[in-house]
């Protein structure tokens, strides 16, 4: 606990914010800043690390809880960190996700705070004073889940410090009108957006693009960049509000053929991590019929496994064992990207294909036919490192780093032979009758060739 200090509890779904406010004002102090710098100058008294040492965490040790349940109830780190690529498996407001914590747990979106006229009556009845709801500060929530009136909008970044009751807003913001259509996906917008704002981690991007893939194939929309299908966000344009659809995703600027599109929405659906975390749970609540139906089959991908990792890099195998292989790499002139616009899979996947195969990114800018050049004139011998940069104007490092991507192959290999303990003076070479007699390399050696029977 932080002496000194009046430190009231924080009430159900408050946010971080407010309620940092809040006790900046039971304390006297004229703004936030100053409890803050308390709070700061107390940690560093007691030598505070890790989580602490953040705005999030200084305010969870200063009531008592811990860092990860102060982040998930009160803080919007799990809406906005709700679909992740990136330590999905790492809960929120775990110890060592400082970096992370200061990005995503203390940021509000858009700089506008959001009340209901009833829950603002009701707390002042029963709390005796009202307070900001993480609930309605998320992203694109309009109504009131509880009661379904329009929310008040404040366009002050600096209302967290003054109750609800202390500011003047205006209600519904944009005014942006709904019909029933539009409001059917608000509401599943809205449901989504709660459940994954509740759970203590956050989902992972392949999942969610799963389910969504799965779900796109059905309705027939468009999975892949190129295509003929319709797009989703084409169909959301035409369905929901421009003036809610640019609170959300930003300015909508036409397109450079003058068509007004929102690339986060497509983007999420094509396997791509989305700029706007809002855009999983649009395009969730555009094909799904509820909420509860969107989260069941997530869940439900979650348990089964989703293709990645290993997975998707034997997928791309699968496109190396054809014929053609060698040919499409020297056609796209050993461009790793070009060879993945090629086969229409994710560049990752054709990386770890090719490197495994010894076949080097050759794709440098203008200058691919140069590096080409000297990576050939290299292995052939024609000179050292140094003398065919210079006598071709190439970047020693850049050559070097295809050189050892050429060379991966031949390092698991030689790891292996290090692995072997060190043979003494006297110790005799095994012929190859000896080492036909070991039952691991004899199912190796007795195995087809390419079958992949009995390898390590």
């Amino acid at each position: 606990m932080i002496c000194n200090l009046v430190v009231p509890q924080p009430l159900p779904s408050e946010i971080a914010a407010g309620y940092a406010g809040r006790t900046a004002r039971l304390n006297g102090y004229e703004s936030v800043a100053g409890l803050y710098d308390h709070l700061k100058a107390s940690a560093a008294e007691r030598k505070t690390t890790s989580t602490a040492s953040t705005t999030i965490g200084l305010l969870a040790e200063m009531c008592g809880m811990s860092c990860e349940a102060f982040t998930v109830a009160h803080t919007l780190m799990p809406s906005n960190r709700a679909v992740a690529s990136y330590l999905s498996d790492v809960p929120h407001g775990a110890e060592g996700t400082n970096a992370i914590m200061r990005r995503s747990a203390a940021r509000s979106v858009a700089r506008i705070w959001r009340s209901c006229p009833t829950c603002v009556r009701e707390d002042l009845g029963f709390h005796g004073h009202a307070y900001w709801r993480r609930d309605h500060q998320l992203v694109g929530i309009v109504y009131c889940a509880k009661h379904g009136s329009r929310l008040t909008v404040v366009n002050d970044r600096a209302a967290a410090f003054h109750a609800p009751t202390g500011v003047e807003g205006e209600v519904g913001g944009a005014q942006a009108e709904f019909d029933p259509a539009s409001r059917k996906v608000l509401d599943r917008f809205a449901d989504i957006s709660y459940a994954l704002c509740d759970r203590c981690k956050p989902f992972n991007v392949r999942v969610v693009v799963a389910a969504l893939s799965e779900k796109a194939r059905e309705l027939m929309f468009r999975r892949t960049p190129p295509g003929r299908d319709p797009k989703l966000s084409d169909f959301a344009l035409a369905l929901m509000p421009r003036q809610w659809l640019a609170e959300v995703f930003g300015h909508l600027a036409p397109g450079p053929r003058g068509h007004t599109s929102i690339a986060a929405l497509d983007v999420a659906l094509y396997g791509g991590t989305a700029s706007v975390q809002a855009a999983y749970a649009l395009d969730l609540a555009l094909m799904f019929e509820s909420g509860d139906a969107a989260l069941t089959r997530i869940l439900e991908i979650e348990r089964r496994g989703v293709p990645g990792g290993k997975q998707a890099t034997k997928r791309g195998k699968q496109y190396w064992n054809e014929p053609r292989a060698e040919e499409l790499y020297v056609r796209c002139h050993g461009s790793h990207s070009a060879v993945a616009r090629a086969l229409r899979i994710d560049r990752r996947t054709a990386l770890a294909s090719l490197t495994t195969r010894g076949l080097p990114n050759l794709k440098y800018g203008d200058h691919s036919k140069k590096y080409a050049l000297g990576f050939a004139q290299f292995v052939e011998g024609r000179g050292s490192l140094e003398e065919i940069c210079a006598s071709l104007a190439l970047e020693p490092l850049e050559l070097q780093a295809m050189l050892r991507s050429a060379a991966k192959p031949s390092l698991k290999l030689v790891k292996r032979i290090l692995a072997q303990p060190v043979s003494n003076g006297g110790e005799k070479v095994p012929t190859p009758t000896a080492l036909a007699r070991s039952p691991r390399l004899k199912c190796e050696i007795e195995s087809p060739i390419g079958s992949g029977a009995g390898r390590p």
